[in-house]
């Protein structure tokens, strides 16, 4: 299937230096000449979603912990005190986590030309990492429909920023056990770079029926200050950054 350019239409030129760099290279890397095709939407961080009084039942600070090594070692020591699992994941493989971890040494999972690098030394760790936390039996398990359950049923889960609103509007009695924290760093000598977690755009078809007032829409959607902020409200993390400036940004959540 073919898609009109945003490139083309001339948006990113126009309002490009409103979204963030991240999200814009992202969607570079997704063609050889590095057009960008969508109309950029949302994008998020992966967070930890932690329980602190769970962490706190061992004298532990969760924000206080530096490496995933030490981690394993708090959520062996926080199941053995309360049963709780140290963190929540598919029974199918885990490859958001095994990303994000990549991520967080400044690697990608696919090089330039498109093959998987799973034989470097950094997926070997990340790899490593994740079948400690199997072998210390710290993995609370899911399938593909329990992953919420699961979630609630652990100490710390890694999500988007997005997920919060999720939590909120399907597990309401949970209110005031969450908190949100930045991944764990990598190691101590290299707590390493941030991860994405999740993130959508928009592509028009050329064979649309009106492709013109779709791209229109797209443009407004995306760049009016008021449609912006109802995002933010709704709990979509859009990746114009105008939507930080608006009153919707300031808005505590209470949850």
């Amino acid at each position: 299937m073919l898609f009109y350019s945003a490139d083309e239409y001339g948006f990113y030129d126009k309002y490009g230096d409103q979204f963030y760099d991240q999200k814009l290279n992202i969607l570079r890397q997704q063609t050889s000449n590095e057009t960008i095709i969508p109309w950029a939407s949302d994008f998020t961080p992966a967070l930890c979603y932690y329980q602190p009084k769970k962490f706190a039942e061992i004298g532990v600070d969760f924000e206080e912990i530096s490496s995933w090594e030490e981690y394993i070692q708090v959520a062996k020591a926080l199941k053995e005190k309360t049963g709780s699992f140290g963190i929540a994941l598919p029974e199918s493989g885990d490859q958001e986590l095994f990303i994000n971890m990549l991520a967080q040494q400044n690697q990608s999972l696919l090089d330039e030309e498109g093959n998987i690098r799973l034989n470097t030394k950094e997926a070997k760790h990340a790899a490593k990492l994740i079948k400690e936390m199997i072998d210390s039996d710290i993995v609370h398990f899911y399938g593909a429909q329990d992953a919420e359950k699961a979630f609630q049923e652990s100490a710390m889960f890694v999500a988007g920023g997005w997920y919060a609103t999720n939590m909120s509007l399907n597990f309401p009695d949970a209110s005031d056990k969450w908190r949100m924290a930045p991944l764990i760093p990598f190691s101590k000598e290299n707590p390493g770079k941030g991860a994405v977690s999740g993130g959508s755009s928009f592509y028009v078809p050329k064979d649309a029926k009106n492709p013109q007032v779709a791209q229109q829409f797209l443009t407004f959607m995306l760049t009016d200050e008021e449609c912006l902020a109802n995002a933010l409200e709704l709990g979509v993390a859009t990746s114009n950054s105008l939507a930080y400036q608006t009153e919707a940004a300031e808005k505590k959540f209470d949850y």
